[in-house]
């Protein structure tokens, strides 16, 4: 009988499924987020992109860790890492930029206390950094969980009835972009996210074919 419950229940395999993909986003994110915002002053001041651009190639790397090759490469397409690292840099930016302007308006509102919760320095005088940094980290996690829990949703789902699963999200000629439309489909239905471009060739390519791009 034993046996026979092992053999029939399968949920609890999907939830340690789940929360191992949670606890190998959890470390990676932690440096990928960091890198977004470690020059934030600095990149808001001289408008540079290069902080957000390592976050970008930062966070693809720690995605490609958690969804495993499969899975990612179905998620972005037949340029996975490109198409990867274009989103995340849009999310980035968009997260410095929105951490800053909830900072300004904390400083404005009390620059004495601001200073007290945010510097870290002899005259803490890192105060703005480090609150957008807090802030943007936050944000920029909260997005990317958001792509895995979309993809491991999809991936439940493509499960059940694979054929299916295309006819509903394909959209290209062969149904193969279904599973990367799947996820950005979902991301899409969370409050405050846009719905994607179709020009971005997400999910492009049977993921079964050719090998994983590297990271």
């Amino acid at each position: 009988m034993e046996r026979l419950k092992d053999a029939t229940d399968t949920r609890g395999v999907h939830d340690l499924e789940g929360e191992r993909m949670n606890r190998k986003l959890t470390a990676a994110l932690v440096v990928a987020a960091a890198l977004s915002v470690v020059a934030a002053p600095q990149a808001l001041a001289g408008g540079g992109k290069k902080p957000a651009t390592n976050a970008a190639k930062a966070t693809c790397k720690a995605e490609h860790a958690a969804l495993g090759k499969m899975l990612f490469r179905a998620t972005y397409g037949a340029t996975p890492v490109a198409t990867c690292r274009r989103r995340v840099l849009d999310e980035a930016l968009g997260a410095v930029g929105s951490a800053a302007e909830q900072c300004f308006a904390e400083r404005a509102a009390d620059a004495d206390a601001f200073r007290e919760k945010y510097g870290q320095n002899a005259n803490k005088r890192n105060a703005f950094g480090r609150c957008v940094s807090t802030l943007a980290k936050k944000e920029l996690a909260e997005q990317v969980l958001e792509t895995l829990n979309a993809a491991k949703e999809c991936k439940a789902e493509r499960g059940e009835d694979p054929d299916a699963f295309r006819e509903k999200y394909g959209q290209n000629a062969n149904k193969s972009n279904a599973f990367g439309k799947c996820v950005s489909g979902k991301k899409a239905a969370e409050p405050g996210e846009e719905t994607p471009g179709e020009g971005e060739g997400e999910g492009e390519g049977d993921p079964g074919e050719g090998g994983g791009a590297e990271v």
